[in-house]
């Protein structure tokens, strides 16, 4: 009974023999990386590339959804971006980064047809007294789920490259490093435009912000 008590002992099974068999702690087994996947989707397993969906199609449809500000074409674009990522896996390259900003490079090609397809303005500015004041307040409080609505409408008023950069910042939560890979531009030339970006959003929030404040 004595003896370190924080101590794990991992028992493998008895053999016949008496003797215990190698010892598997599953705890410390993981499920096979992004990579591995994509290897194995390259081969040809479906099941792989469902998993690599099931991974990252949330992060694919937020990205659409706050470019386009339309729920239904954006579960079109992204549908049809795992769709193109899948027949076009092959071209997946792990020295060229990771599996997540490879498929979100592909989601912003389809979502810059979508907007190019589509005409019509964005949508006006409502409830604005719920959004932050400044933009990154308003984009911490994206992160953390509060005043969302409020904060994507005044996010979908910004011309198509400003959107793009925030929202494949902060909402796909890609690294400089990915998103001036997929936007083909310098790393520096992203911040800069990431932070131009957030400027005039923190403009336009404290517009807003200051109209709801003023007597009716």
């Amino acid at each position: 009974m004595g003896g370190n008590g924080g101590d794990r002992q991992v028992v493998g099974p008895v053999s016949m023999d008496g003797s215990h068999e190698p010892a598997y702690d599953l705890s410390l087994m993981s499920e096979p990386d992004d990579r591995d996947l994509m290897v194995r989707a390259q081969s040809g397993d479906r099941t792989a590339f469902d998993e690599i969906v099931r991974r990252h199609e949330p992060a694919v449809y937020a990205y659409a959804r706050r470019c386009l500000g339309d729920q239904a074409r954006a579960a079109e674009v992204c549908q049809d971006a795992f769709v193109r990522a899948y027949t076009y896996r092959a071209s997946f390259k792990p020295e060229a980064g990771t599996v997540k900003g490879w498929i979100m490079s592909v989601a912003a090609n389809r979502v810059r047809d979508a907007l190019r397809a589509r005409k019509n303005a964005p949508r006006p500015i409502e409830d604005a007294s719920q959004i932050a004041a400044t933009a990154e307040e308003g984009l911490a409080a994206f992160e953390r789920l509060e005043v969302r609505d409020g904060v994507a409408r005044a996010l979908e008023t910004l011309d198509e490259d400003h959107r793009e950069v925030l929202a494949l910042r902060y909402v796909s939560g890609l690294s400089y490093e990915e998103v001036a890979r997929i936007l083909g531009i310098g790393v520096s030339a992203a911040k800069m435009r990431a932070a131009r970006a957030r400027d005039i959003l923190a403009r336009k929030l404290a517009h807003f912000a200051q109209d709801t404040r003023r007597p009716k």
